[in-house]
């Protein structure tokens, strides 16, 4: 794996927009202004102010964007301003070569699912999920999700056990403790990849999953997808965050607990649900593409490996 190295103070960070477009540009302005603040130097890409349709700016310059901050010597790092949609439309125009030969850390989460699955695929690299600063941190960034994005991105060193935020409770499911991969993120983008080449095999990973706003029958119709294509059979376990808002339509019908349940009675694979990362107030940042240990005896995620360098 390539581990890129970790963010200080004094670092540049590239700014850019690779999914919906941020239309109200002051908090484009606000994002620059935060991350000043806390030290670090902002280089605005073009994709952040762009707007075609419900994308930031063309598929051309979303990618152009995300290849030229990797190529560029002076960035330290890559921070997706928004999710939303357009990632998987430009999985297949970045530059790999280019990515393996500069790897840096790219941070974001949501619909930057599609780059942080691709990138780890196609060239190797650990990726951080990780709040973005357009949706998470200006207006005020929740402290719990706040503290874990700084110790994540700032540490050389294994990250240990995973603190989920005071009063939010992890439960194992099947029992067991495996050790594996850690790698996903929204399973709307993992079924959007699903059957591609970007697509990473899931032999022997630990599969995080979390989603939002969607009903549950199609909570249903993409875990579904994912036993049909043997995710189940494959993995060493699954790690479950949030769904905020992935409500029933009728009375009656399956809720997102009941779907967990079914997975975990299927599977019959260690599992833990309720991570405090995803589309949640307390969204802590995890690592992609490293080494974790998953103890559903004891509700604990372990990352053991480090993810980023000095």
């Amino acid at each position: 794996m390539l581990k890129p190295k970790k963010l200080k103070k004094g670092d540049t960070v590239a700014l850019v927009g690779p999914s919906s477009p941020c239309t109200d540009h002051s908090r484009v302005d606000a994002s620059v202004k935060y991350l000043e603040s806390v030290g670090f130097r902002v280089k605005e890409y073009p994709s952040c102010r762009a707007t075609e349709g419900y994308l930031s700016g063309p598929d051309e310059m979303r990618a152009r964007d995300i290849n030229d901050a990797f190529a560029d010597s002076t960035v330290d790092g890559i921070i997706c301003q928004r999710g939303g949609y357009g990632t998987p439309r430009i999985v297949d125009m970045l530059d790999y070569e280019t990515i393996k030969n500069n790897p840096k850390m790219l941070l974001g989460f949501s619909d930057i699912t599609g780059l942080i699955i691709s990138l780890y695929q196609k060239a190797g690299l650990v990726t951080l999920h990780a709040p973005m600063p357009t949706t998470c941190m200006v207006g005020g960034f929740d402290p719990y999700t706040e503290k874990m994005f700084y110790r994540a991105i700032g540490s050389s060193e294994p990250l240990g056990v995973f603190e989920n935020a005071e009063g939010e409770k992890i439960s194992g499911m099947n029992g067991g403790k495996v050790r594996g991969t850690f790698i996903g993120g929204n399973l709307s983008l993992i079924a959007a990849l699903m059957g591609s080449e970007y697509m990473f095999d899931p032999t022997g990973k630990i599969i995080f999953i979390e989603d939002v706003e969607e009903a549950s029958y199609r909570i249903d119709r993409m875990l579904n997808n994912m036993r049909l294509a043997k995710f189940f059979d494959k993995c060493a376990g699954i790690v479950f965050g949030g769904f905020s808002n992935c409500n029933i339509q009728n009375e009656g019908e399956y809720t997102t607990d009941d779907l967990i349940d079914q997975v975990a009675a299927y599977c019959k694979k260690p599992i833990l649900r309720g991570l405090s990362a995803g589309h949640v107030l307390h969204n802590g940042s995890l690592p992609m593409g490293i080494e974790a240990e998953l103890d559903a005896d004891n509700a604990t995620l372990t990352f053991t490996e480090s993810a980023f360098t000095e």
